[in-house]
């Protein structure tokens, strides 16, 4: 069963393996498992000089890092879809963060006044990249320290776990 709960409400849409949703709880059977997914939207990237390099950046509220902090790994996989959005829609692109991930990136654990994320798109590189307050986007030796999100979202949905690779 997939789930589906918006954070900022609204009427967007977002296209997972294929369907269309509004967002509202939805869900519709599969063989893999139980599925959460909460979604939030940014409708179009920060402006920047460079176009071959694209960012999004989703705040979170007190509120739902407090529910991040309560979710925890058990039979249901939680999922977040972060819907990167373009002009029209068209193009847009949609991060999908395991559990793990967003914990990662927002680093929960810590108090601090806002939590965000930003999701990154290069020209020429595969997939997206995803970093945020608590994961810095490059390591002191200024090598690459994102985690890196595959376009394929429809494979986790297949049975296949989505892991950060660093």
């Amino acid at each position: 069963m997939v789930t589906v709960y918006d954070f900022q409400g609204g009427g967007f849409f977002m296209c997972i393996y294929a369907f269309v949703m509004r967002f509202a709880t939805r869900s519709f059977t599969n063989d893999s498992g139980e599925y959460l997914i909460f979604a939030k939207y940014v409708s179009k990237p920060l402006p920047r000089q460079n176009e071959d390099v694209q960012i999004w950046q989703f705040t979170f509220s007190q509120e739902e890092i407090e529910k991040i902090r309560k979710y925890e790994d058990s039979n249901i996989r939680h999922y977040f879809a972060l819907i990167c959005g373009r002009k029209g829609l068209k193009n847009s692109e949609i991060a999908l963060l395991s559990l793990n991930d967003i914990k990662d990136c927002l680093d929960v654990d810590y108090q601090r006044p806002s939590y965000r994320i930003t999701i990154k798109s290069e020209k020429g590189k595969h997939g997206l990249r995803a970093y945020g307050t608590g994961r810095a986007d490059k390591n002191l030796d200024g090598s690459d320290n994102t985690i890196r999100l595959p376009r394929d979202i429809a494979s986790c949905f297949r049975g296949s776990k989505i892991e950060a690779s660093v």
